[in-house]
């Protein structure tokens, strides 16, 4: 049985490949699950399941209800138990299927129990990090072991090749998670095999702690030859580090192998009113604590009415209109579009003097946005009176302490055990942009509806242990502000030894008296060309929605844990008379079915009682369709030198008073949305796709057509053209003069494509004539109805090619472009940019399409007096 502790540190290493706590999910996970399952096997082999009370297996209910309503990789472990469970079944006839049975029943418990500690662990890694009392501690061990060493308050110093380096001590670099799997799993290995129960305990204990001591101390070494952190994170160093456990492990603690103890009865004995009550009382222990850890109090909803300060920031302004006239740097860092898209879900004010209660009173939310100026005590205390007496607050600030936004935001943030720290985030991995992915279980109500969220630079928040974890970073890294630099980031961030990295909160929450607080650590997210890439809408609606309330049933929530801590004591009193093992297989079984059902119980009541709020007054919105289209926007990575960069076309938009959206299902974009834009599109359209489309466009619907002459082979936007009567000739025109109908030249375009059908409104006068070549049919085309003939001949060339053109059908419109390159970063340039007159006239052409083609022109609706 020596070889059943191979088997639990395979699986616990598993979780550091599946789980992207440290670096994105690797494949290589199922290896190490296959082979840790392979070894418990393997340890069973000589083991026979005797007998099999198979009323037990009622117990596989639960299981498969854990199954459906859990999602991967957290329900791997009701997926070993129900292999085991089948396998189990064929006991009788095939030897073969006792191990395996056993072995699938042994991993999935580990696997089980092992998931069940995770949550505990992602609550405490994301506030603790440095264990600066150890730091003493590791350098005079390092310097009895012959290393030059001595600490500072938050870091050891090791002098190395290239001179003296710090490394922060933190729960991460001790190893804490695999510690904690292998703990878990070697607790239930103890309790099913061993006779000294209390006393192996101890010396598991008592190994593990030695071995994390010396395997931290062996670390050091490593740093001072290599001055490599990534030694610490990942996953392949991480496995080899702990590879020697084991064997540690089956040296001390062995399970002997008796011949009595091969034979095993999966029983249960009779049920009587003890089970029973046992089954009642942990099912209700259990999803208490599931409703005091996720249930949301709807409260009591207020009337929206907010007001963001101005009066102690510069930064991020709110109040010039981000129009067709106004460009470069601040008016890109500006939030102008976030005032305005808020105005039409809530009512907003601008404050410009001292925060003080009379003018609190008269609003609902208070958002303070990165502060430029401290606060007095009196405003200081006037917010906290206002929280506490069921208003509001959103609090956002940014990287490194950057003028001084944390200074300022945190005597705000402290009165509610917050505290802005001065450090900026990047992905661990590759020191970009981070990337954050909704949790699955449980999320907060604040981010129900967000899809995914790219953040710029963020930085991290202390919270106290009794906050909400909105937005739970992952797989990042932290580094301190550097103020000998602009704007005070690190250096060289993706070189620095010294920093915490793992788990962080970037968005936290807590309710407080009758009232609820929001903390943000990343502005630029909410800036003019940001505000509308995935996410972000989402986000701050979904904030808004959260602080627009009133406390009604906090206390349910302490309520629920203290009928948990109940239920445990008399659990406890009701397992003095009833078999251990009896005892284990009801808890979980019980487990399983309650916490199942209760994380979806929960999870529903939070998305009912938060919906998304209802706009009060109409805005037009477009897509841009991203599920058939091949264009790059910001929405999951940074990579702005990209030719097919769209970013600022994109942002453009909203200098119309439009709000764009990346559409990710085409459909769904038909029907959430004024007008559609299909950029460059590759994959075929369904029959379904094709026919809503067209509806669409009867209906009402707009869509703005662009395809590049390049896009001979794959373009697929034929398929939609085809039923408006309109068409694209993949020729290119290499370059040439963009003129309108009058021959007025607009702007000097590059691969232009000649567009045909409908009314033609824009011309190419070609430089040169152009390269002719011949049209080829796709493997995309061959089952459309719309047929290109092949063409060996070169044409004539023409003074004037419709290179734009518009086709009214119904009460819609379709604009097709043919030059879909012009309106890349590379003619466009980026949304920071002041243009010249020439590039002026390409801004006025994107604008003129959407405005008078398209007639997306706000002022429509306020002359309307349209309304949803």
């Amino acid at each position: 049985m020596k070889k059943i502790w191979i088997g639990l540190y395979s699986i616990s290493m598993m979780w550091i490949l599946l789980l992207p706590i440290f670096t994105p999910k690797n494949w290589i996970y199922f290896i190490f699950l296959f082979f840790g399952l392979t070894i418990a096997i393997w340890a069973f082999w000589n083991f026979e399941i005797e007998k099999i009370n198979y009323s037990l297996y009622i117990f596989l209910i639960p299981v498969l209800i854990f199954i459906l309503f859990i999602p991967y990789p957290f329900n791997l472990g009701g997926i070993f138990l129900l292999f085991g469970g089948i396998f189990s079944i064929f006991h009788k006839k095939y030897k073969i299927s006792h191990p395996i049975s056993l072995g699938f029943f042994m991993q999935g418990l580990i696997l089980l129990i092992q998931t069940l500690v995770h949550p505990f662990y992602i609550y405490f890694a994301s506030r603790y990090h440095g264990i600066d009392l150890l730091n003493p501690f590791f350098s005079f061990l390092g310097r009895i072991s012959g290393l030059i060493s001595s600490f500072e308050k938050d870091s050891v110093i090791l002098k190395s090749p290239e001179g003296m380096i710090s490394i922060s001590t933190t729960w991460e670099s001790l190893g804490l998670y695999p510690i904690l799997n292998i703990l878990t799993g070697g607790i239930i290995l103890i309790i099913l095999f061993s006779s000294k129960i209390k006393k192996e305990i101890l010396t598991l204990f008592s190994i593990i702690f030695i071995f994390g001591i010396l395997r931290y101390l062996i670390i050091l070494f490593f740093l001072t030859d290599s001055s490599s952190i990534s030694i610490l994170w990942k996953p392949h160093w991480i496995i080899l580090s702990f590879i020697v456990l084991p064997f540690i492990l089956g040296k001390f603690i062995s399970f002997k192998e008796k011949e009595n103890h091969r034979n095993i009865n999966i029983n249960f004995g009779s049920l009587n009113l003890r089970h029973l009550l046992l089954f009642l009382l942990i099912s209700l222990g259990v999803f208490s604590f599931i409703g005091f850890w996720g249930f949301n109090d709807p409260g009591e909803k207020k009337s929206g009415r907010l007001l963001i300060d101005e009066a102690h920031s510069d930064w991020e302004w709110t109040e010039k209109v981000y129009d067709t006239e106004w460009y470069g740097e601040r008016s890109g860092y500006n939030y102008y579009c976030l005032k305005d898209f808020l105005n039409h879900f809530y009512h907003i004010n601008v404050n410009k003097k001292e925060i003080l209660p009379d003018l609190l009173n008269k609003h609902d939310i208070l958002i303070i946005k990165t502060p430029t100026k401290p606060f007095s005590r009196r405003e200081i205390s006037a917010i906290k009176d206002f929280v506490r007496n069921g208003r509001g607050l959103l609090l956002i600030g940014d990287h490194t302490n950057v003028f001084g936004m944390g200074t300022y935001l945190n005597p705000i943030a402290n009165l509610f055990g917050f505290r802005f720290k001065y450090d900026a985030t990047y992905d661990l991995s590759t020191g970009s942009l981070s990337l954050y992915n909704p949790k699955k279980i449980l999320p907060h109500p604040v981010i129900n509806n967000m899809p995914f969220f790219l953040f710029a630079t963020s930085c991290t928040l202390k919270a106290p242990i009794f906050s909400e974890n909105v937005i739970l970073g992952y797989g990042l890294r932290a580094h301190e502000a550097d103020y000998s630099q602009r704007n005070f980031f690190p250096k060289n961030p993706h070189k620095e030894i010294k920093m915490e990295y793992g788990l962080f909160v970037q968005m936290g929450g807590k309710k407080y008296g009758k009232g609820r607080v929001l903390l943000f650590t990343d502005s630029t997210c909410f800036s003019n060309f940001s505000m509308f890439m995935p996410g972000k809408p989402e986000l701050i609606l979904g904030s808004i929605e959260w602080l627009n309330r009133k406390n009604k049933y906090n206390l349910l929530n302490w309520i629920l844990i203290l009928i948990s801590l109940i239920s445990i004591i008399l659990i406890i009193r009701l397992s003095k008379r009833i078999n251990k093992k009896e005892f284990l297989l009801l808890i979980l079984f019980s487990s399983l079915i309650a916490s199942s059902s209760g994380i979806k119980i929960i999870e529903r009541i939070n998305k009912v009682n938060y919906p998304t709020p209802k706009a009060h007054t109409r805005y037009f919105r477009v897509s841009f369709d991203s599920e058939h289209s091949n264009f790059y926007l910001p929405a999951k990575k940074f990579t702005p030198q990209r030719k097919d960069n769209l970013t600022t076309f994109y942002v453009w938009t909203q200098r119309l008073g439009i709000f764009p959206n990346l559409g990710l299902k085409f459909i769904d974009s038909l029907n959430e949305n004024d007008a559609i834009v299909i950029v460059n599109s590759s994959k075929p359209f369904s029959e379904k796709e094709r026919n809503q489309f067209l509806s669409y466009v009867k209906k009402g619907g707009k869509a703005l057509i662009m395809d590049d002459p390049r896009n001979i082979e794959t373009s697929t936007a034929f398929q939609l053209l085809s039923p408006f009567g309109l068409r694209m000739e993949y020729y290119e025109i290499k370059k040439g003069k963009i003129v309108d109908k009058e021959g007025e030249e607009i702007f000097n375009g590059e691969h232009l494509g000649a567009v045909y059908g409908g009314e033609p409104l824009l011309f190419v006068v070609p430089e040169k004539e152009r390269k002719v070549q011949n049209p080829i049919i796709s493997k995309n085309r061959k089952n459309s109805d719309l047929k290109i003939k092949n063409s060996n001949k070169s044409k004539e060339k023409e003074e004037k090619t419709p290179i734009l053109t518009m086709v009214k059908k119904g009460d819609g419109v379709v604009v097709l472009l043919g030059c879909s390159y012009i309106f890349f970063n590379e003619s466009m340039k980026t949304t920071s940019a002041i243009p010249d007159a020439s590039l002026r006239k390409l801004y006025d052409l994107e604008f003129w399409i959407f405005k008078d083609l398209l007639e997306l022109d706000k002022n429509r609706l306020s002359k309307n007096g349209d309304e949803r």
